[in-house]
Parts: C-alpha cells; structure tokens; sequence
C-alpha cells in the first residue's frame, strides 16, 4: 500500500530517481516564504485560506468559490471519494494507486479498464470507445490521470472531452488527475481547467508538489463548481489541513510563471539526453510526457541500481504490471550522467 518512490529514509545516502520531483528543486522564493512563515506558526492556519485561494484563483483564472485545497492531492483523492460515496467506480490500470485505495475504502464496485502493453499503453480510439461504454447510469465516479502515473502517456483533451460528456449524460463525476501536466509544453492544450465552469461533473485535481519541489510541505488542490460537492468535502476535510508554512509557500509559487518556463527548458534538454542513452542500450521507453521515464528492464534491474546506490522506482506493484517495469525521474545533468554510467555498466 505505501510502496511508492522517494524512500530516501530507508536508503541512506542514494541518488533518488524514484520520486518525481522537479530537479531544479524548490525555488528561492518559495523556500525564503517557509522560513518567513516560522514565527507565524505559533498560531493556527487560516482555516478559509483566503491569502493562499486568491493567488490560486488567480494562477488558474477560476472563481475563488471553485478552489478547495488538500494537505497534498491525496488527501483529496480520498475527500472527494468520501464525499461522493460511489457505489461504483471507474480507473485505469495501471495509473496512481491511490484511486483505487480510496475507492476500496468507500466499499465501491471497482471497473478496471487496462491498458495493454501490446498497445504501447496508449488510449486510442478502440480503447476510448470500450471505456465510454463502461460508464453507465451506475456509475458514480470517473478517475482520470493526465500525463498518467506511472506510464508517462499523454491522452488528447479531445478525448477527455468525450468522457466528460458521457459523465454528464450518466451524471458521473470525472475527476482529472493534472498533477504532473505542469510538466507539458503547452499544457493549457491538455487540460481540462476550462471545463470546470461549464460542467458540475468535472473535479480537476492539482498540485504544488512536483513542479514546486516541495512533496514535504504537502500542498494540493482541487477545481470544481459543484458547490454542493464543495461544502461536502469541505465538511469531511479536517480544518488547519493546510499548514502555515505550506499556505505561505502557496501563495508565493502561485505567481511563479518564469520558474516553470525554466523547469520546461531544463527538462526537455535533460529529458532528451536520458532518452538517447535508453535509445543507444536499445531499451525501450514507453512514455515519457512529463518529468519521468517508463520503461522495460531486466527484473532485476532495480536491485542493481540498488547496488550502485541508484533508487529506480519499481513498478510491479501497479495494478496491471508485472516484474520487469520500471520509472525513473528526470534529474539534473550530472545525476543523469551518473545514472547513464551506472546503466552502461549493469546493461
């Protein structure tokens, strides 16, 4: 259940691709932020968020009143399940596992869609038009992740339109995971932000985690008009879910546009120096939209990596994996050039 990357608590002293996080790390004026907020942390958070709602309206150009935010975006994977209570849901497979984990802790009927490997994991049309026809009247809850975790595929907005529609005609709810979308050149072509002040039906689902650097001040949020929905979550969130320092960090990555333009630019180049290396082993890469790389090693290429004191992030444990797949982040040049080393030599 909590096998995920970034456990640098167990593996001491590793070059960590395993969680993706933006290699820039955290930005200057959003670390200076955390440390000016300290003092004010002998009181409690705002509970309304105010400060932190209105920069995030204003990043996202979205009525205040459509923004709830999450001590991370699991915490509201888990609110917005809760608050919704499905008694039947639909997911991809393989893609984040805590969709699915929230769903079984609501008790839902869970539809799996998979996502083959013969297809190169893609969402094409056959694919989209067996999954529109598994979205009925009985279905109460629709997971979408875009770029998809751990596969690294961009679905067309296009498509997620289609859904959406479906979602609207069987009063589904839809909701988009857009966590690691910052990561996209020209993102506002795959998200689906516009959506969310025409339909009810649509909860988009973001984060300051990747792009920002910062997994360990949790920090999410959620874009929905469905006011009813809102307060319902709302009233299953704790208050104070959001801390002081996290608040503050928010409110000041918000307006950071210029940082993400030189996250993209460093990103492209290092992306495609580790997709040349794979490329030259002759190892296949499957996906690789955002800030990681999905691929098909030896299954025991992770404990090697191990021994060279790389963590890789081992996906056998997705739904619809098995031993043999793997991820890794997009880091900065001389840790991609370690890592390309190390491959080299266990390869």
């Amino acid at each position: 259940m909590y096998k995920h990357g970034g456990d640098i608590y167990s593996n001491v002293d590793c070059l960590d691709f395993s969680a993706n996080i933006n290699f820039l790390g955290m930005p200057a004026a959003v670390r200076n932020a955390v440390i000016n907020s300290i003092d004010k942390c002998v009181h409690y958070p705002d509970v309304r968020m105010t400060e932190l709602k209105s920069a995030i309206s204003e990043r996202e150009q979205l009525d205040l009143d459509y923004i709830i935010c999450g001590n991370g975006a699991a915490e509201l994977i888990y609110a917005v399940t809760a608050a919704v209570k499905p008694k039947k849901a639909l997911i991809f497979a393989p893609s984040f596992h805590e969709y699915e984990q929230s769903l079984a802790n609501a008790n839902a009927e869970l539809m799996v869609f998979e996502l083959k490997e013969e297809n190169s994991f893609l969402f094409g049309e056959k694919e989209e038009t067996k999954f529109l026809n598994m979205i009925d009247s009985n279905t109460d809850i629709v997971f979408i992740c875009n770029p998809n975790n751990p596969t690294g595929i961009l679905t067309d907005r296009t498509i997620i339109e289609r859904i959406l529609a479906r979602c609207e005609r069987n009063n589904s709810l839809l909701v988009v995971d857009e966590c690691f979308l910052d990561f996209v050149d020209n993102k506002e072509l795959f998200s689906m932000r516009d959506f969310v002040s025409k339909s009810k039906n649509i909860f988009v689902l973001k984060a300051f985690t990747k792009i920002f650097a910062m997994p360990g001040l949790r920090l999410g949020y959620g874009l929905c008009s469905d006011s009813y929905l809102i307060k319902k979550i709302k009233n299953i969130l704790q208050p104070w879910n959001v801390s002081v320092p996290a608040q503050a960090a928010g409110v000041v990555a918000s307006g950071l546009k210029h940082f993400e333009k030189e996250t993209l630019d460093a990103l492209l180049t290092e992306k495609r120096y580790l997709l040349n290396a794979f490329d030259l082993k002759g190892i296949r890469v499957y996906g690789s939209a955002a800030n990681f790389l999905f691929f098909k090693e030896d299954v025991d290429f992770g404990k090697k990596m191990r021994s060279e004191n790389i963590l890789v992030r081992d996906c056998s444990n997705y739904r619809g994996l098995q031993s043999g797949f793997y991820r890794i982040a997009v880091r900065s040049h001389s840790e991609n050039k370690e890592f390309i080393n190390c491959l080299n030599k266990i390869c």
